[in-house]
C-alpha cells in the first residue's frame, strides 16, 4: 500500500513540475467550457448573436448593428471574433459565439497558475479547481461575456506587473499600456479603467509612489485618446446623433444614472454569486488582516495585494450606478487566489484550518449532493411531463462513479499528502456535472425561443405575411425573436392599439401575452390568436387581423 501511494505521489509530482502544465491548464478550460453548448441562443447571448449574424451578412462595422442600425454600448471587437470564428462554418452558431469567451477564460485560468506559481505551484492548481467550483465564473466562461475581457486583462496587468518584480523582469511592464488600449477595445473605459486602478493599487501597496503616479498619469492619457477616438468612429459611423448615445451608454448612464440596486449589492450577493470562492477569501482575509497590515512576509505582502485587488473592483463598481454581478468578474482570478490560501496557511491559523476541514467536507458531500439534486429533478420532470433528455441519466451514472472514486480516496489514501487535492478535484468534478448536466438544461429549457420561432414563421411564410411587435422594444424580446430566425426579415414596430385596426391582414404581431390582454375589447374581438409560446421565459402571442373584418370593411367602402 505505502509503495502504491509513493507511486501516486510521485505521478501527482511529475505532473505539477511538467513544463506542459500550462497547456493542460488551458485544454481542460476549453473542455469545460464548451463541453455541452445547447443549440439556440438564450438571454444575453441573444444580442452579440444578432450582432455577429449581421455583421457576417453585412461585414464589419465599428460598432455592431441590430436591424442594419448601429448599436452604442458595445465596440465590435468581440464581435469580430465571434465573426472570425463562424467564418469557418460558414454561419453563427452558440458554439462559434461562445468559443472567443472560452478562450479567454482558458486564458485566465492559465495566468491565475502562473500568478500563484511564483510562490507555490500548489498554491495555483487549487486555485484553478476552486475557480471551476464557482457559479459565476463558470456560467460566464460558457456564454458570451464581454466582462471576461475585461478580467483577462486585469490579471495579465497584474501578472506583468508582479512577475516583474518578483522575477526582475522590468521590460514586461512595456506591455501594459497595450494591455490597458486591448482592455478599452472590447469593453469601453470600464475595460481600461478596472485593470488601470488594479495596477496602481499594486504600486500604492508596496510604496512604489512614482510608478503608482506614473501609472496613473498614463491610464488617464491612454483613456483619453481611446474615448475621443471611440467617439471619432462613433460620429462616422452614425453621425452626431449616435455620438451622444455612444457617450450617454458609455459614460452618462454608468455614473450619473439612477440605479435599482442597494449599495451593499456586491458584497452581499456576491456571496452566492461568486460562492464558493468569494466567502472563502473573505474568511481568509478576515483572519489574516491583522497579519497583512504588518506585512510581516512576501506571503502576507502578496495576499494584501489581492485583497486591494478585491476591494477596487468591488469599491468601484459600487460607485457606479448600474450594477450587474458579471461586472465584477476582473475581482475573480484575485479571489480565487486568496481562496486557495487555506490549503498553503503556512502560518498555521488555526481558524483557517477549520475554514479548509469544513470545506473538503463540502467537497466531500457534493458528489452525494449532486446526484440526490439531479435524481429528483428527473423523478419530478417525468411525472409533470416536462422536457427529458437523455444526459439527465449520463450526468447520474458520472456522479454515482464519482462517489465511489471519492470512497476509494477517504479509504485508501489516509497517507497520501495529495488526498485533499484529490477530493478537490472529486468535488469540483461533480459542480461541473450538475451544472453542465442538470442546471443549464434546466434553464435552456426555461428561456428558449425556438419554439415558438419555428410556429410563428411557418405560419408567416404559409400565408405570405410579414413580422411586426406589438409593444415589444426592438432591444429586448425582439432581439430573442430575431436572433433564431433562419432568414433575416425586417420586422416593423408599433405601440398602439389604433394601428392594428389600421393595419392589413398580411401582418402577424408578435405582443407579450399580458398586452395582448389588456387590447380593448372592440380591438381583441377583430385579431386572431395564430399561435402562443415563450420569448426568453415570457409569455407571448402571435396574432394577425381577422379576414372577417376585412371584409365587412371593404363591403362598408
Amino acid at each position: 500500500m505505502k509503495n502504491m501511494i509513493k507511486k501516486t505521489d510521485g505521478t501527482i509530482d511529475s505532473f505539477l513540475n511538467s513544463k506542459w502544465i500550462t497547456l493542460w491548464i488551458f485544454l481542460l478550460g476549453m473542455i469545460v467550457f464548451t463541453l455541452g453548448y445547447r443549440p439556440e441562443f438564450i438571454c444575453f447571448q441573444a444580442r452579440f448573436g444578432l450582432f455577429a449574424k449581421e455583421m457576417l451578412r453585412n461585414g464589419v462595422s465599428f460598432f455592431p448593428t441590430t436591424y442594419g442600425d448601429p448599436y452604442p454600448d458595445y465596440p465590435s471587437t468581440s464581435t469580430i471574433l465571434i465573426w472570425l470564428v463562424s467564418l469557418i462554418p460558414g454561419k453563427v452558431t452558440p458554439l462559434t459565439a461562445i468559443l472567443p469567451t472560452a478562450i479567454t477564460s482558458s486564458l485566465i485560468l492559465v495566468f491565475t497558475y502562473k500568478i500563484a506559481a511564483i510562490k507555490d505551484k500548489m498554491w495555483g492548481i487549487y486555485a484553478i479547481l476552486i475557480a471551476l467550483l464557482t457559479y459565476d465564473f463558470m456560467a460566464e466562461s460558457r456564454s458570451i461575456s464581454l466582462d471576461q475581457y475585461s478580467s483577462l486583462m486585469t490579471i495579465l496587468c497584474f501578472y506583468t506587473v508582479y512577475s516583474s518584480n518578483a522575477m526582475n523582469k522590468k521590460l514586461r511592464l512595456w506591455l501594459l499600456p497595450l494591455f490597458l488600449i486591448v482592455g478599452f477595445a472590447f469593453r469601453g473605459p470600464i475595460g481600461l479603467v478596472v485593470p488601470a486602478v488594479v495596477i496602481g493599487g499594486y504600486y500604492l501597496w508596496i510604496g512604489d509612489y512614482r510608478k503608482f503616479m506614473t501609472t496613473g498619469i498614463l491610464s488617464i492619457m491612454l483613456l483619453a485618446l481611446c474615448f475621443g477616438t471611440l467617439l471619432w468612429v462613433a460620429r462616422m459611423q452614425g453621425g452626431e446623433p449616435f455620438l451622444k448615445r455612444v457617450f450617454e451608454m458609455q459614460v452618462g448612464g454608468r455614473v450619473g444614472g439612477h440605479g435599482r440596486k442597494p449599495i451593499y449589492y456586491y458584497f452581499l450577493s456576491g456571496l452566492t454569486h461568486y460562492a464558493v470562492a468569494y466567502p472563502l477569501a473573505l474568511l481568509v482575509m478576515i483572519y489574516t488582516f491583522k497579519d497583512i497590515i504588518k506585512k510581516r512576509d512576501n506571503i502576507l505582502i502578496f495576499l494584501g495585494h489581492l485583497s486591494i485587488w478585491m476591494l477596487i473592483v468591488v469599491a468601484g463598481f459600487t460607485v457606479a450606478s448600474t450594477k450587474a454581478m458579471r461586472y465584477i468578474l476582473p475581482f475573480a482570478p484575485a479571489v480565487f487566489l486568496m481562496a486557495a490560501y487555506i490549503f498553503i496557511n503556512i502560518s498555521s491559523n488555526v481558524k483557517l484550518d477549520k475554514i479548509k476541514e469544513l470545506f473538503m467536507w463540502f467537497c466531500g458531500a457534493l458528489p452525494v449532493a449532486a446526484f440526490f439534486i439531479g435524481a429528483g429533478h428527473l423523478i419530478y420532470s417525468v411525472s409533470k411531463s416536462y422536457p427529458f433528455h437523455w444526459f439527465y441519466v449520463l450526468a447520474l451514472i458520472l456522479l454515482g462513479i464519482l462517489f465511489f472514486v471519492l470512497k476509494h480516496i477517504e479509504k485508501r489514501w489516509n497517507e497520501n499528502r495529495h488526498k485533499n487535492l484529490a477530493v478537490l478535484v472529486i468535488g469540483c468534478a461533480a459542480f461541473i456535472v450538475l451544472q453542465i448536466g442538470f442546471i443549464e438544461p434546466i434553464y435552456y429549457d426555461t428561456e428558449r425561443t425556438g419554439l415558438f420561432v419555428e410556429k410563428t414563421i411557418s405560419f408567416t411564410q404559409q400565408n405570405d405575411a410579414n413580422i411586426a411587435f406589438f409593444r415589444i422594444p426592438s432591444d429586448n424580446e425582439a432581439i430573442k425573436f430575431m436572433v433564431n430566425l433562419k432568414t433575416p426579415i425586417n420586422p416593423k414596430f408599433t405601440t398602439e392599439p389604433s394601428q392594428l385596426i389600421q393595419s392589413s391582414a398580411n401582418i402577424c404581431y408578435i405582443a407579450q401575452a399580458k398586452e395582448f390582454a389588456r387590447l380593448p375589447h372592440d380591438i381583441a374581438k377583430q385579431m386572431q390568436v395564430i399561435c402562443e409560446g415563450k420569448i426568453g421565459h415570457k409569455k407571448c402571442v402571435a396574432f394577425i387581423k381577422t379576414v372577417k373584418d376585412i371584409s365587412e370593411n371593404e363591403e362598408t367602402r
